[in-house]
């Protein structure tokens, strides 16, 4: 597996998900800060919910010539400008929007490794 470049901030559900990533035997890449999109990824993990998550979004939808795998992790359905590219988001980009419970980081960061495994 490629490296996986994990949008989110420093907690555990972050760190719960690039443990998983690495279990697999992937690398994961983190990015805690609104940095926008890295172009060198093309496999994500992005906490919607996040200030770096948000501003992955905002980038991505502005590249054209890009296709990427994305777990979307969310624990409320997204609004505003990020439901908005959620739902273009799969015209492009291999998306699946997962709505996780915050408490449990080790089954969202589980189930959103098992989806990236099976893409």
């Amino acid at each position: 597996m490629p490296t996986v470049t994990i949008f989110g901030n420093s907690d555990d559900l972050t760190a719960a998900v690039a443990d998983e990533v690495v279990a697999l035997g992937s690398s994961a890449h983190l990015v805690l800060v609104p940095t926008g999109w890295i172009t060198s990824g093309n496999r994500a993990v992005i906490m919607l919910d996040t200030v770096a998550g948000r501003s992955a979004v905002e980038a991505l939808c502005e590249l054209d010539d890009l296709v990427v795998e994305i777990v979307g992790l969310s624990a409320a359905p997204p609004e505003g400008d990020v439901a908005r590219w959620c739902d273009g988001c799969d015209l492009r980009h291999h998306l699946t929007l997962l709505a996780i419970d915050p408490a449990d980081t080790a089954q969202a960061a589980e189930v959103a490794a098992s989806v990236l495994r099976a893409a």
